[in-house]
């Protein structure tokens, strides 16, 4: 790579990673109130709190928004948010409860970032096994169906798991261009995986959204990580998105997007 590798194409080309390892940019009420319907939304399943769940919420009822915003708190603070989508005034979901064994409390709301409280309940998951690097997220959607096709295209039951990591690794470099034009007109919106992979283009998040989407329909534990990277020619950090891909009981550290190619001249 030279000195004009992609690096320097990805600054300011990710939100900040509160969006999406935590709540520090979103609005909670704290005060607890159980709560099923608002003015806007009425929770129908589940109907009561700290209903028993193994390893998946089903969320269902009416609402005369066009989608909704369910968040959940997992058992030690974590924090995710999921659309969903209302058709004809119903909608039913399924969310899993990734974060393993203990009480979850789901927040309910027609705005991605606040949650006023005015829907609010609990739901105790049973299931002991945490699932957050295995099962499919918001935008990490590894049950999408054309995630799933060619996750089962790229890889096959003869591989083994670095085989697997490094054929899904040599696709996407392959196949993703990096979307230099979102990047200098400020385009920052989140696009799932199976989007990036319909488009065919994406920035950092997207590859890495895209590489860890595949690897979980392949069967790998895998996870994306933000934090800060720096060029070979500066000490000044930037802010970026990679993977770590889980082999043989290991993390292996993956950037798709700086191995995808470099901008030069442009």
């Amino acid at each position: 790579m030279t000195k004009n590798r992609i690096f320097k194409s990805i600054i300011a080309t990710i939100i900040s990673i509160a969006v999406f390892a935590g709540s520090a940019q979103m609005s909670f009420a704290t005060n607890f109130k159980v709560s099923f319907e608002n003015e806007v939304t009425e929770i129908t399943t589940p109907f009561t709190d700290m209903q028993a769940k193994n390893g998946v919420m089903n969320i269902a009822g009416k609402s005369d928004a066009e989608e909704i915003w369910v968040a959940l708190r997992g058992p030690d603070e974590e924090v995710v948010v999921h659309s969903v989508e209302v058709n004809s005034g119903r909608f039913n979901e399924e969310i899993s409860l990734r974060f393993g064994e203990g009480t979850y409390t789901v927040w309910v709301s027609n705005e991605s970032r606040k949650f006023d409280g005015s829907i609010r309940f609990r739901v105790v998951n049973e299931t002991v096994e945490d699932t957050r690097y295995s099962t499919a997220s918001e935008y990490v959607d590894s049950d999408s169906e054309a995630i799933i096709e060619l996750a089962n295209e790229i890889v096959t039951d003869e591989m083994n798991e670095m085989e697997k990591l490094e054929a899904i690794h040599k696709w996407v470099i392959n196949n993703i261009d990096y979307n230099y034009e979102a990047f200098t007109n400020g385009d920052f919106t989140m696009i799932t995986a199976s989007q990036t992979l319909e488009n065919g283009y994406g920035m950092c998040r997207e590859y890495s959204f895209l590489m860890a989407a595949l690897a979980r329909a392949a069967g790998l534990n895998a996870r994306v990580v933000y934090g800060d990277t720096r060029s070979t020619d500066s000490w000044e950090s930037h802010k970026h998105a990679w993977n770590e891909i889980m082999v043989d009981g290991n993390w292996v550290t993956v950037d798709a997007t700086w191995n995808a190619g470099y901008i030069q001249n442009g």
